[in-house]
Order: C-alpha cells, then structure tokens, then sequence
C-alpha cells in the first residue's frame, strides 16, 4: 500500500472512529434509565441521586461530558466503570482473549469447511452434492444464533452430558459456541465460494489451462480459486469485524467471558463508560480489519501488485 493511500486510510479511519464516539455518547444517553437510580436503587432519596450524579459528572451539559470523554480517550483514559468502579481499559483488556480466542476460531472453521465445500458444489454443479451444499447454505444463514445454541445446550450438555453448558476453559467449552457463531458465516462463504467459481471456470484462461493438459485440481485450486477468493476476502473482513463486535448473543448464551457479556451487563446498569468503550472498540476493530483486506487484496489480486 502506498505512503499516500495509507495516511488516507487512516485519516478516513480517525473520522470514522470520531464519528462512532459521537453517535454511541449521544445515544446511550438518550435511551431510557438513570446509571445513579440504577446504581443506588428505588428507595434512594432524590438528594442521594443527585449526589451520585454530581459526582458521576452527569449533572454537566451533554457537549461538556463529550468533550471530558474525548480529552481522555486521547490520552488512554477510557473512564472508570459507574459500576464496578474500575477503570474501563482494564475490563476491556481482560475480556478481549476470550473474544478474540472464539472469533478467530469461529471464523477459521467456516473458511475451512465453507470454501472447500463451495469448491466442490460448484465442480459438481446440478449434482446432489450441489443441491445439498445450497440447503446447508440456506439453513445456516436461517437458523437464529440464540435458538441454536439454547438447543444444543438442551442437547449435548442436558441431555447427553458430553459438553459443558456454559464458560470457557477447554476445547468441549468451544465446539457450541463455535458451532453457533460461525454457522451464519459458513453459509456465507459457501455461496460466495459457489457464485465466485462458477464465473471463473467459465473464463477463457481456466479453458486454456486445461487445454495444456492440466489436472482438473491445479485447474480449480491454483488459478480459478484464486480470482474467485477476491470477494470472499472482502466480505469476510467485514463479518469478522461483525464477530468481534457483536458476539452478544452468543457470549451470552453460553456465558463466555467474552467482551459481548460485558456489554450485556454495561447495557442493563447503564454503564455509559463501559458501552462507549465496547462500541469503539468494535469500531476499531472494523478500522484494522479493512487496513488488513487491503493489504490481503495484494497477494489475492496479482493486478494490485502490478499498479
């Protein structure tokens, strides 16, 4: 990537992240609760409620909370959790492995199982292997996330006992929650895999290709895979930043100690520090993961390389 197009990039990047703070300040503040009520309880005095808001610095105008906040996110200082009364970075820290550790996972197993499988339907096109990758396709971008992971935990770990029902610490602790997160995702990559290579193998290099005599995999795998992998690329750059940011759901049914059950809890205590920070933090995940598709696009795309 050009010295240029960089210091656009994350120029466009500051204004996006800029933009994120903005919109998150203003609307966790205008949804419904008070964090001092919140925090003190029903039976609390209004004078008691005050206090905490005073203290809290809520009782300032909404440009003045902004600008303190921004002052201190550009020093480091994401704020100190209403709650827990811990500073926000820390929490965040603390939580990110695990995010981290069942995202990468998640996506690792549906680009594994995904493209191959988008592969093959497309080799064996109007064929029951076809159609039968079209179904799985389908039902894995239809089947709600939280009705899934509900029902397998009713399964394998009620039922059959042979998986944990919630947390995180072994490999058993992964295979729902993977199986739950990257469901959407490997639906996803099959019809991207399937589309992208039928339009390949219809092209006039991958006849020539053949032409010289070679085999039907270096064919498939070497050159009409590789052009076929361009918008596959994109899009999964986007659902892994999608992932990271918004593995609520799933964190949540399975009780992994993950940066979506912290928001959970920031999101019900109205814990204005901690949600600003898991939305930027999501934002900044989206900011890298495109600084990173592009770079990726280079070894992808031969003609990128050659500009």
């Amino acid at each position: 990537m050009k010295a240029g197009r960089l210091l656009r990039r994350l120029a466009e990047s500051g204004l996006v992240l800029l933009g994120a703070s903005v919109i998150v300040f203003m609307l966790v503040r205008l949804t419904p609760g008070d964090p001092a009520t919140l925090l003190l309880g029903e039976i609390a005095t209004p004078d008691a409620v005050r206090e905490l808001r005073v203290a809290l610095g809520l009782d300032r105008s909404l440009p003045v909370q902004y600008l303190k906040f921004l002052e201190h996110a550009l020093a480091g200082d994401l704020g100190t959790s209403i709650r827990s009364q811990r500073p926000v970075l820390d929490m965040i820290v603390e939580r990110i492995p695990a995010t981290l550790e069942l995202t990468g996972i998640a996506v690792l197993a549906a680009v594994l199982i995904g493209i191959p499988i988008g592969v093959l339907s497309s080799a064996r096109r109007g064929t029951v292997l076809d159609e039968g990758s079209l179904l799985l396709s389908l039902l894995a971008q239809s089947i709600p996330g939280f009705w899934l992971g509900l029902m397998m935990i009713s399964f394998f770990a009620v039922q059959l006992r042979v998986l944990p029902v919630a947390g995180r610490g072994t490999w058993a602790h992964l295979v729902m929650p993977t199986i739950t997160l990257s469901l959407y995702v490997l639906g996803m990559i099959i019809r991207l895999t399937r589309a992208g290579m039928l339009d390949v193998l219809g092209q006039e290099y991958v006849s020539a290709a053949r032409a010289r005599g070679l085999p039907e995999f270096a064919v498939i795998f070497k050159h009409a895979l590789m052009n076929a992998l361009i918008p596959i690329v994109a899009v999964l750059g986007l659902q892994t930043g999608t992932l990271l940011g918004g593995a609520v759901v799933t964190e949540a049914v399975f009780q992994w100690p993950g940066i979506g059950g912290l928001a959970v809890v920031a999101l019900t205590h109205r814990d204005y520090p901690v949600i600003q920070a898991i939305v930027l933090f999501s934002a900044a995940s989206f900011v890298v993961i495109n600084l990173l598709v592009d770079v990726a696009y280079r070894f992808v795309d031969p003609r990128l390389r050659t500009e």
